[in-house]
């Protein structure tokens, strides 16, 4: 299953995985699972591509993004928290 990261929501939502609700125009990462959309927080996305229930986090909804089309479980813990903080600072 893949997962993209998408620059902001048009309204707030509830994060599938810690329940915490976003505000809106807040970055999220969107996958589908059983025709059903999900929504989560970068950080919680980390946790599940670690444990392989994810395979990817696609980053080539996002703009500006020219050193990696994705992150995995081989991508450094430097590179997540690049995301990570960016997601919190809008």
């Amino acid at each position: 299953m893949k997962s993209y990261l998408m620059p902001r929501s048009n309204q707030p939502y509830e994060c599938h995985w810690c329940k915490i609700i976003m505000p809106a125009h807040s970055p999220y990462v969107k996958l589908r699972r059983y025709y059903v959309t999900l929504k989560m927080h970068v950080a919680c996305t980390k946790q599940l591509v670690q444990r392989e229930w994810i395979s990817h986090l696609d980053l080539r909804h996002v703009s500006g993004v020219a050193s990696r089309t994705y992150l995995d479980i081989n991508s450094p813990d430097v590179e997540w928290q690049e995301y990570i903080d960016g997601a919190l600072e809008t």
